[in-house]
């Protein structure tokens, strides 16, 4: 009897240690299932892979009562292990995970045994010297206990999981309860990771959009925007709002609205929108001339997406342009006339008669003179020429000396008055060097010009050529040669001017009186007074 009594009681014990270890099994597998669910609320989080990585960390250093813990990440570019995140109790007192700020944490000194584990499968190891993480022999790097365990996703090594001194040693329920947990948190560093990478992306394409010196924006096949660049916003004054759907049309010019929407009925024929329109510009107030481009951005099954596009400024480049085929007419229109001057030059140098040498001599001077005109023309910025610097330029090409004066104010010329007001200064100069006032050095010579202007009247010029102190009394010549033909007949002719030539007793004085036409585009006057 009494052995039966004990065979019974001991059954009784059995099945009560059994229950007891049903029930710590059962009160451990629901601490994992609450464990899986506090990992998948993580990656609910949108926090970065080390932050993901460092949480998860420290759930299962709560779960399985280690002291310390390591997440490290394979590359396989280099073929190594990155530490993703660590966690250890020493540095912060106990029952706190924190991330160790100062030394490196014992079980990342050497990361030699993580990478077997990442290659093998996973490890528990309470004791022994393979504990010395690599080759170290000084306590202070050894463990007292090891569980390491691969991380894996979709059958490839993703990293190595590390927990290490447990005080009673890593056991078999702690490896199940990594084993249960590591899919979870694999998936959850790489989806952090990925939309880290999505975050990053999006930060880099928002900086390289913002650095654009285009307007960039995207829309739908009708033409109807759903998003515009800051740009365009601060080009056209529009907010983002504004310019969704069909807003962004306010801001074209009214003429080239139409122009516009048909341009967006092609592009769904040719793939491709175009179109060069005036836009708005808010700084100036006032529309610019931009180009606008688009391309289709299609689906794997051909389907069109949306439309990426840009808008440039082209406006200053318009106008270069248009100011470019102003010059090319100008310039022929400019050839033409010094064709034709040349051509009456010497038609006119023949006809006087005289000397061939002397006449060629004369062409010549007439020549030289157009030239240097030119050259002033082609020198200055608006194409103007300064009328005191066309009487300087000729006096000193005919090395004229002397008492000379010269009184007036800056006066810009067009290249058309120039000319014919540059030739005729070259004769009163080559008559003065032969007979008048720059031929002997008790004579004088003042040049003088002035410009008036009445209340909206065009301004006039009026130049004075007067020689005095000549010996010889200057008669009027019998026969009319160039320079009086040019200074009497040419020059009111194509000026419109008035001119007179006076041979006086002492010398000669000519005066010519002409209209300063404006300045081109912008009304202002030629002169500056």
């Amino acid at each position: 009897m009494r052995w039966r009594r004990c065979q019974l009681k001991g059954s009784r014990m059995a099945r009560s240690l059994k229950e007891n270890e049903a029930c710590r099994d059962a009160a451990a597998a629901i601490d994992v299932l609450a464990a899986i669910d506090q990992v998948l609320a993580i990656g609910e989080s949108q926090v970065t892979d080390h932050r993901a990585a460092y949480r998860c960390l420290g759930l299962l250093i709560e779960l399985t009562g280690a002291r310390q813990g390591a997440i490290a990440l394979h590359d396989p570019a280099g073929d190594a292990l990155l530490t993703l995140a660590t966690q250890s109790s020493y540095s912060a007192g106990s029952g706190h995970y924190g991330p160790d700020r100062g030394s490196a944490p014992r079980i990342f000194k050497n990361m030699g045994r993580a990478a077997q584990i990442l290659a093998g499968d996973a490890v528990i190891d309470n004791g022994g010297s393979e504990l010395a993480l690599g080759n170290q022999t000084d306590e202070a790097w050894r463990v007292t206990s090891l569980l390491g365990f691969p991380l894996r996703q979709g059958g490839k090594p993703r990293g190595v999981l590390l927990l290490a001194d447990r005080p009673d040693g890593f056991l078999e329920a702690q490896l199940g309860a990594c084993r249960q947990l590591a899919p979870a948190i694999a998936s959850v560093i790489a989806g952090a990771g990925t939309l880290q990478a999505l975050q990053r992306t999006e930060h880099w394409l928002e900086t390289l959009v913002d650095g654009m010196p285009q307007l960039v924006w995207r829309a739908r096949d009708t033409g109807a925007w759903s998003w515009s660049s800051r740009q365009w916003q601060a080009f056209t004054g529009q907010s983002a709002e504004q310019s969704r759907g069909s807003g962004w049309l306010a801001a074209v010019h009214p003429e080239d609205r139409e122009p516009v929407r048909r341009a967006w009925t092609r592009a769904l024929q040719d793939d491709r929108f175009e179109a060069d329109h005036r836009l708005y510009h808010a700084e100036d107030a006032d529309y610019r001339w931009v180009q606008s481009r688009a391309h289709a951005v299609r689906e794997c099954g051909g389907r069109c997406a949306e439309w990426i596009g840009t808008t440039s400024d082209i406006d200053d480049l318009r106008r270069l342009q248009h100011r470019q085929q102003r010059l090319a007419c100008e310039l022929q229109h400019r050839v033409r006339n010094m064709l034709t001057i040349i051509r009456s030059v010497y038609d006119r140098s023949m006809e006087s008669g005289g000397d061939p040498e002397e006449l060629a001599s004369h062409f010549r001077g007439r020549l030289d003179n157009l030239a240097r005109t030119q050259v002033i023309v082609m020198q200055s910025a608006d194409g103007k020429v300064d009328l005191e610097t066309i009487i300087r330029d000729e006096l000193l090409s005919a090395a004229a000396h002397g008492r000379i004066s010269l009184a007036g104010p800056e006066v810009a010329l067009p290249a058309a008055v120039a000319e014919p007001l540059g030739l005729a200064i070259h004769e009163l100069t080559t008559n003065a060097i032969k007979f008048g006032a720059l031929r002997f050095a008790a004579s004088r010579l003042d040049i003088a010009w002035a410009v008036t202007a009445a209340h909206r009247d065009t301004p006039k010029l009026t130049l004075e050529w007067r020689e005095h102190a000549v010996p010889a009394v200057p008669l009027a010549p019998i026969r009319r040669g160039f320079g009086l033909e040019l200074i009497e007949k040419a020059i009111p002719y194509r000026l419109s001017a008035r001119s007179t030539v006076d041979f006086a007793p002492g010398g000669i004085g000519c005066r010519i009186i002409l209209d300063l036409p404006a300045s081109e585009g912008d009304g202002r006057l030629a002169a500056t007074k």
